[in-house]
Formats: structure tokens, sequence, C-alpha cells
């Protein structure tokens, strides 16, 4: 399924280049509509997240643009800032990040540890992240020249319960990452 991924990450994609962010993303809608079995396989997930993280987790809501999106690096400089994933759920909230594209790049995955101390993670093929990301202070460094990182993203919560304001700023970001309203 990695190639038909690689060749949709090539095509599709809204531009974002704001303050902490320079990057291309594909939402769940696009591939719902190119390719409907990874929907399906990200739908089949939940049991194994929840066995990894100790706790019953579900799916975010697949109206929501970034429940199941491709992120894309291709420019040089394309990056995400020193950030925490915002949990707009009444619960806990995880992403997995699964690599699309294999080869190295210098701009790779950071994130503090418990020291404050900057990790910098390598992914090989079949390899993925798992965590909490507004509670790992996490970011994408800035990609060279002549590379590309895409990178598929699947959102995690244990509760769908979300309140009137968390839903309009949802609803903000949605329209500014992805170009569509949820």
């Amino acid at each position: 399924m990695i190639l038909p991924l690689e060749e949709i990450s090539e095509k599709e994609g809204i531009r974002v280049e704001i303050y902490k962010k320079r990057q291309k993303a594909i939402s769940i809608q696009k591939l719902q509509a190119q390719l409907p079995e990874i929907v399906e396989w990200y739908k089949s997930l939940p049991a194994k997240i929840s066995e990894a993280v100790g706790e019953p987790v579900k799916i975010t809501p697949l109206s929501q643009p970034n429940s199941l999106c491709i992120i894309v690096y291709e420019r040089e400089g394309d990056f995400i800032d020193w950030h925490f994933d915002t949990n707009h759920y009444n619960g806990r909230y995880f992403t997995l990040l699964l690599p699309i594209t294999i080869a190295p790049t210098c701009g790779n995955y950071q994130y503090r540890n418990e020291d404050g101390e900057t990790e910098t993670l390598y992914l090989q093929q079949g390899e993925a992240i798992l965590f909490e990301g507004d509670k790992v202070f996490h970011r994408g460094k800035e990609l060279c020249k002549n590379q590309r990182r895409a990178v598929l993203s699947c959102t995690f919560t244990s509760s769908h319960t979300i309140t009137p304001p968390e839903a309009i700023l949802n609803f903000v970001k949605n329209w500014g990452i992805f170009g569509e309203i949820s």
C-alpha cells in the first residue's frame, strides 16, 4: 500500500506556509476517494493501539481531515517547529506516524525527553512512532535540498466528546491546514 500512498503524496495536497510550519497535507477525504482500503486499514487499528497504550481508544471521527492524513515535506526548508499536538477531545489523544518515503533525510522527527534533551528518531521501512502528542514536545526538522519526506499520520482518542469552543478551534485548524471544512 506504500506505493499508492507515495503517488497520492506527489499529486495531491494543500500547501501550508505559516510561521511554525511549511508542508503539504492530504486529508482523509482525499485518501478515501483515491485509496479507500487505507481508511479500512485505519479503522482496523484501535485494538492494537489500545493494547499498546493500555487504554481503550478509537479512531478520531472520519469527518475530521486530520483523522488519517499524509504530511509531505518536499521543498528545501519544509518543517514543523517544536509543538505539542492540540487535543480537542475530552480524553487522551494519540498519533501514529508511519513513513511513506524511506530515503534518509536531514528533516527527521525529534522530541524532547524527560530530561529536556533532544532525541532524534530515524525510522526504517516497517517502523512507526506512536505517542501522546499533547504530552510530547516534538518537531519535524527542516528538510535539506533535493530531499522528500512523506508520512502517514493516524490519530486516536479515548473519547469523541468535544466541547463547542474546542469544536470551533478544530474547525479553524482544519480549514487552515487542509482547506476543507469538516
